[in-house]
């Protein structure tokens, strides 16, 4: 009797340890947006994204000046030298529109359209 209990127990263990590791890969899910800043204009304008998942934003200077990647609604300020590319982690938004600029330069300005 005791062997079987033991076997139950474990099996139980194996179970929770799935459930677990399972779960803790959904709260990892991400999706992964690219823009490049050059030529006066976000490419491209519009990043479509889904909601309830993190975003990892990666942005590109193509620009021979400096640039700074800005949205008042998400709270988001870098600055990125000229030729470079930073990474931003972005946590799971509701469904709607965000805007995103250059504070640099007045007219870039594109979105991310989460639904």
């Amino acid at each position: 009797m005791k062997r079987r209990s033991r076997w139950i127990i474990a099996g139980a263990l194996v179970a929770v340890c799935a459930m677990t590791s399972a779960t803790m890969a959904e709260e990892k899910q991400e999706q992964q947006l690219q823009v490049m800043i050059k030529n006066g204009a976000l490419q491209p304008e519009t990043l479509q994204a889904k909601a309830d998942i993190g975003i990892v934003l990666t942005v590109t200077n193509g620009r021979q000046a400096d640039v700074e990647f800005e949205s008042m609604e998400l709270s988001l300020e870098e600055v990125i030298r000229s030729g470079e590319s930073v990474t931003i982690a972005i946590p799971p938004l509701a469904p709607g529109r965000y805007e995103v600029f250059d504070e640099f330069q007045p007219g870039v300005r594109g979105w991310i359209v989460v639904e």
